[in-house]
């Protein structure tokens, strides 16, 4: 029997198949575990950092007034017609506190001013969308 590159002889008990087998298996395994890493990679970002891929933003720069739906939801106006419902975190909300935007563009886990204070904003919401 000829001796090829890939194999090799077991002393004097024939060939060694094993490491042919592990060798073939080897190309196979590393490839399916590429793509498990990939998937596990991909599944990772959109755990821990959903505010990049599933964050609603809306620009509430034109807002002519708003509304309390309840006393941490507030729902934006312009002229007459709702354009944003936005709920928040840590503040309570009166009819008559006083509401300022840190910017225009406004995104989840943003926030706003109300009479004074910082509160983070939970959801925003078009005021369209159900």
């Amino acid at each position: 029997m000829r001796n090829h590159p890939t194999t090799r002889r077991s002393r004097g008990k024939g060939l060694n198949t094993s490491f042919l087998l592990w060798r073939k298996g080897l190309g196979g395994r590393s490839l399916k575990m590429t793509k498990q890493i990939f998937i596990l990679l991909s599944f990772s970002i959109l755990l821990f950092s959903p505010s990049l891929v599933l964050s609603d933003c809306l620009d509430l720069g034109g807002f002519t007034s708003w509304g309390l739906e309840d006393d941490h939801t507030l729902l934006f106006y312009r002229q007459n017609s709702p354009i944003a419902k936005v709920n928040l975190k840590g503040c309570t909300v009166t009819a008559s506190s006083t509401v300022h935007l840190k910017k225009s563009y406004v995104c989840d886990s943003d926030s706003l001013i109300v009479d004074g204070q910082e509160c983070a904003i939970m959801t925003i919401s078009s005021a369209s969308s159900p």
